[in-house]
């Protein structure tokens, strides 16, 4: 039921626009293939080895972060702030044009999927294919150095998130519900990536963003949010001293990613 397959068929029979809702009636009489029960159990373990890492990592990447946010937060409590547009040159937004329901292949172009923009984690594989190369907008091209936010999320942990583009393709622009955000000469894209994360930032969030089905918050109300007013020595001070902590998330994440593409690739191999 976790699979491509059953959330595709799950979709189709739904019902609905802003809420889609599946009635278990029609649910109910959907048919799925499935192999002999022996073939099950193996297939079930070897999912189930592969979704046991998944978590050991998860586990891995929290307990690192949490020590990250208690060195943020000590900050916070005892260094005067200003606001995350005092920091910035300008912000950028992106747009949306048609696009198909899978990633963009080798030469062609694509724009990104919010879900690209992780929790200080860029995923380039995250991205739809234009249908038409007309619609690429090259000013809107992501680009190594990136600072970018996700503007709207269903979830209101994933609105305000941040990352910054270690690695990225070419041919992939922003879309609607992202942000780039310039930082202005003397501030740092990684001590703005910091102090996205913090708690008393997360706080604004919270507060700040609207909407009922999905969660936004607006450019305006997104630079009001509170950061450390750091000078740019004591901005590198601050990242050299988080720099192995944040590595080593960075590396957790990395391997998730993979073990994720595991997962897929074995539901792919046993056809579900």
């Amino acid at each position: 039921m976790q699979s491509s397959t059953f959330s595709e068929r799950a979709l189709s029979i739904s019902v609905g626009s802003l809420s889609p809702t599946i009635n278990w009636p029609t649910l109910e009489e959907q048919e799925f293939d499935l192999p002999p029960l022996d073939q099950q159990r193996d297939i079930a373990e070897l999912l189930w080895g592969v979704e046991s890492l998944r978590r050991r990592l998860v586990t891995m990447r929290a307990a690192m972060q949490r020590t990250i946010d208690r060195s943020l937060n000590a900050i916070v409590a005892t260094a005067s702030m200003t606001t995350l547009g005092a920091h910035l040159e300008r912000i950028e937004a992106g747009r949306s044009p048609s696009a198909a329901g899978r990633p963009a292949e080798s030469g062609e172009l694509g724009v990104l999927k919010v879900s690209a923009v992780g929790d200080g984690v860029f995923r380039s594989d995250e991205n739809k294919a234009l249908l038409s190369i007309d619609d690429f907008d090259q000013s809107r091209e992501v680009r190594p150095g990136d600072l970018l936010v996700s503007r709207a999320n269903a979830s209101i942990s994933g609105v305000a998130r941040p990352c910054v583009v270690d690695d990225v393709r070419d041919g992939l622009m922003l879309s609607d519900k992202t942000l780039r955000l310039i930082p202005k000469e003397g501030t740092s894209s990684q001590f703005l990536l910091l102090s996205m994360r913090t708690a008393t930032f997360r706080r604004h969030v919270r507060l700040s963003a609207n909407g009922t089905e999905a969660k936004n918050i607006s450019q305006a109300k997104l630079r009001l949010g509170p950061v450390p007013d750091l000078a740019h020595v004591e901005q590198a001070l601050l990242i050299d001293d988080l720099q192995p902590r944040t590595s080593a998330i960075l590396a957790i994440e990395r391997q998730l990613a993979l073990v994720e593409l595991l997962g897929a690739a074995v539901c792919r191999e046993v056809g579900i």
